[in-house]
């Protein structure tokens, strides 16, 4: 990872970021934040964000729950199927 570099890290999990808040909002789903100013994290807002977490998670997606939000975090790891994968799978259960 070093040397990879901070920018070309950073400029990765932007990409990835955009591309599952994208995916998201194809399907319906509304996507908090201004990726550019913020960390790799996207918020969800629902009502139950904390078992809509649980949920995911026996689907193998990490996600976090904080006060009305579920929280997603592409890991630099995660391929693109992986993501588009997981877009349809939260959006499933956040439209349940």
């Amino acid at each position: 990872m070093l040397a990879l570099g901070v920018h070309r890290l950073r400029d990765y999990s932007l990409y990835q970021q955009n591309l599952l808040c994208e995916q998201l909002q194809q399907q319906g789903i509304n996507v908090i934040g201004n990726r550019e100013k913020h960390g790799a994290f996207i918020a969800l807002p629902h009502s139950n964000a904390g078992q809509v977490a649980k949920q995911l998670l026996n689907e193998h997606i990490i996600t976090d729950a904080r006060e009305g939000y579920l929280r997603v975090c592409p890991d630099i790891l995660n391929t693109t199927y992986e993501l588009e994968t997981a877009s349809v799978k939260i959006a499933n259960y956040l439209q349940a």
